[in-house]
């Protein structure tokens, strides 16, 4: 291993971040000089993820009061400025002078000026021509700092691997966005795994609930939500203007981008929808079901017996006293029946009256995953083949001009809208025969009906974005097409 090698890269990123709230006297607050200018990188990285222009002097100066506010830190108005300060010019803040040291270059053999800074003016959100006011970004030093320190800040987790992959976006950078797009599915996909996990460990014991699962509010959690689906709409909004000025090449890179984040944007609604769902199942059994969460008090001969009777009220006579103490030291012990048994009876009993129905699992058989009406999809996929059949393709988007009634057909099992979005996320080549995949299934099952879709057999499924989506009353579905091309 060459320990030379990348070492003047990996000095810059440390004395980066070494610098991070120094430089300056800042009094009471030196203490916690980083966090406090960390909190403040994080802040305008937020801001300019969703194109917010509160990123002015003034604006950090205000959120630096909320930062002290929440660390219970009281500091004067001079100490609040001169650390706004010290993140956006070295040393004193008329000069505007950026942060400089020297370090050792590996390549070279010799010490090497280096100058960074961690803001920078947003030129185009400023409009400085216009008599706007200096409005900052993060230095892409800055961005590099917030990555590494990412995992340190669960909350942000989905939020930073979004911002990045959409600066790679608008910058047209799609080889370097595709690996960042895979991360974004992966992290989703984890955090929807842990929403389930979370879930099942409640029903199997609605104590579970107290488990810490997440430290941030549910306001906190529908409002990071909120502004995530917004970065995701501003990235669609980019598409038509990068696609049009890249090269064909470049162009077919590009789609493959967003139909992945297209993926992601659906598995982000299935992850809010699971968050939602374990609120709200926390909030139903701690208001409507309270029995379930009962401890177990732990008894003690010390605490319950000698300190709260016998030291208290006394004996009244040492016959009473033998007759305590003989069981304990008798070397043969009869038999109790456990009184957690009888508790647990108990319980069992006042749950199944008058929750357990109602919250649909058993304690002793586990949750039951709901049948899939088989008979249904079939009759809601007939119309899908037979068009891939005559047409040679299908629009998803003609599902918004179906009838009311059959709206609520495709709503009334969610395996319908899944399995539809499953034949357009990966493409499918259609086969005959048993299959594991739930897709092919469908096809095989609807062979046996309609004999003329063997016609399909051996074509493939694939699908491309079109149009504008679908929302329905408590859905959006993307806008895709399906597509058969040969094999």
């Amino acid at each position: 291993m060459d320990i030379y090698n990348g070492l003047f890269e990996r000095l810059k990123i440390i004395k980066a971040i070494s610098s991070l709230g120094t430089g300056r006297q800042f009094g009471k607050l030196s203490l916690h000089s980083q966090s406090i200018a960390l909190q403040l990188l994080l802040y305008v990285m937020k801001h300019e993820m969703l194109e917010n222009d509160q990123r002015r002097k003034e604006d950090l100066i205000h959120y630096t009061r909320e930062i002290l506010s929440k660390m219970n830190l009281v500091s004067d108005e001079g100490e609040v400025v001169t650390i706004v300060e010290s993140i956006i010019h070295c040393g004193a803040y008329e000069k505007g002078e950026s942060f400089n040291h020297e370090l050792f270059n590996e390549k070279t053999g010799q010490l090497e000026p280096f100058s960074f800074r961690y803001l920078v003016t947003d030129k185009e959100a400023s409009q400085l021509e216009k008599g706007g006011r200096t409005i900052y970004k993060l230095t892409d030093l800055s961005k590099e700092i917030i990555f590494m320190t990412r995992e340190i800040l669960d909350e942000y987790g989905f939020s930073v691997e979004q911002f990045y992959v959409s600066q790679l976006i608008k910058n047209g950078n799609f080889s370097d966005a595709r690996g960042a797009v895979d991360n974004l599915i992966m992290k989703v996909k984890d955090l929807i795994k842990d929403e389930e996990v979370f879930y099942d460990n409640i029903i199997r014991n609605p104590r579970n609930i107290f488990l810490k699962h997440r430290s941030l509010n549910s306001n906190i959690i529908k409002q990071q939500f909120k502004e995530e689906t917004e970065v995701f709409g501003k990235m669609f909004k980019w598409k038509t203007l990068l696609l049009k000025s890249e090269s064909e090449e470049k162009k077919k890179s590009g789609e493959e981008i967003f139909e992945k984040l297209d993926y992601a944007r659906v598995l982000h609604d299935v992850l809010a929808e699971k968050v939602i769902e374990n609120m709200e199942l926390k909030i139903r059994i701690r208001s409507q079901y309270p029995d379930l969460l009962w401890q177990q008090q732990n008894y003690s001969f010390k605490e319950h017996i000698w300190e709260g009777i016998i030291d208290q009220r006394g004996l009244d006579s040492m016959d009473t006293f033998e007759k305590i103490l003989a069981p304990l030291f008798s070397p043969v012990m009869d038999f109790i029946y456990p009184l957690d048994w009888a508790w647990q009876g108990q319980q069992k009993q006042s749950t199944i009256e008058t929750s357990l129905d109602d919250l649909h699992f058993e304690i002793d058989e586990g949750y039951q995953v709901p049948p899939i009406d088989f008979e249904l999809m079939k009759t809601l996929f007939l119309p899908i083949f037979f068009s891939l059949l005559s047409k040679g393709c299908y629009d998803v988007g003609s599902l918004d001009e179906i009838s009311l009634e059959d709206k609520k057909k495709w709503l009334s099992q969610r395996i319908n809208i899944e399995l539809l979005m499953m034949y357009a996320m990966t493409p499918l080549v259609l086969k005959a025969g048993n299959s594991s995949d739930l897709r092919l299934k469908l096809f095989n099952a609807l062979l046996l009906e309609e004999p003329k879709l063997n016609q399909l057999i051996g074509k493939r499924i694939n699908a491309r974005l079109t149009g504008q989506p679908i929302h329905w009353e408590v859905l959006e579905i993307s806008p895709y097409e399906l597509y058969l091309e040969e094999v």
